[in-house]
Order: C-alpha cells, then sequence, then structure tokens
C-alpha cells in the first residue's frame, strides 16, 4: 500500500480591483503613507506592506513574474483580462536606479501603474517629467523606517 502525499491547495486567484487606475494609486498611497514604519529590515518591511494591503481589502501575488523576466514585489490585479499595478518597495539605491526599474515595469503592457513604495528622500515631483514621458501612472509614498 502506498502512502499518498497530500498536495496543498493552489492558493485562490486575486480578485481585480473595480476602480480606475489613478485612483487605486490613491488608494493604495493613502493605506501605505504613515508617520512610521515599524520595520527592521527589507523583508520585514514587505511583510508589513502586505499586511496592510491585506487590511486595507486588496486582493495582490507577491513577487510574481511579469513578462517572464521581471519580479515586482507586489502585483495588484485591476481587471480580468490581466492587467495591473505594480508596488515596488525601494529601501537603497538612487531615484535613476528606481526610475529604471519603473520604466521597465511600465515597458509591460499589462502594467497599468507602479506605485513606489520608499524610504528614501525623494521628491514626488522629480516623477512628474517622468510619469509624462511614460504615459502611464505613477505614484511615489515616502515610508518613514522606525526600529522598535
Amino acid at each position: 500500500m502506498s502512502a499518498q502525499i497530500e498536495q496543498p491547495a493552489p492558493a485562490p486567484a486575486p480578485q481585480p480591483v473595480d476602480m480606475p487606475t489613478m485612483r487605486l494609486l490613491r488608494a493604495l498611497y493613502c493605506r501605505l503613507e504613515s508617520p512610521t514604519c515599524p520595520y527592521s529590515g527589507n523583508r520585514a518591511l514587505r511583510d508589513l506592506i502586505g499586511t496592510a494591503l491585506r487590511f486595507g481589502g486588496f486582493s495582490f501575488l507577491r513577487r510574481p513574474t511579469l513578462a517572464g523576466r521581471f519580479h515586482p514585489d507586489f502585483w495588484i490585479p485591476t481587471d480580468s483580462n490581466g492587467n495591473g499595478v505594480v508596488v515596488s518597495v525601494l529601501t537603497h539605491g538612487t531615484l535613476a536606479a528606481a526610475l529604471r526599474s519603473v520604466d521597465r515595469y511600465i515597458g509591460v503592457p499589462a502594467v497599468v501603474g507602479v506605485l513606489l513604495a520608499t524610504t528614501r528622500p525623494w521628491d514626488a515631483g522629480e516623477l512628474g517629467p517622468f510619469a509624462h514621458r511614460v504615459m502611464k501612472p505613477v505614484g511615489l509614498t515616502h515610508l518613514t523606517r522606525s526600529v522598535s
């Protein structure tokens, strides 16, 4: 008699968020923006953001593969056609490097917008010329680190 190995049930597919991209980016911004964000490292910060999104009612995937090679931190589907918004969490590096990542995500047809969630002291105004060039919504929210 052979023992049967029980396979875990596959995770349900995230449900699309039924709202326009700009409104979704604003809702994400409001959900993630806070005076302090208690975390001890990059992984803990991503876990905290995942919890905030979940409690905010957002359905998402963590680290999915887009266009066969890109792995954003979070993917929030926006419709049943496979389109969605990327949330990219950045704690290191320069704005130029971050914008190169955003540019790669924006180049994926299914990406309808990107939100940068960062601990870096970047000015959202610096995104203006970039956002106009890419013709898709790009937002920036600051996360203030508070280690307990």
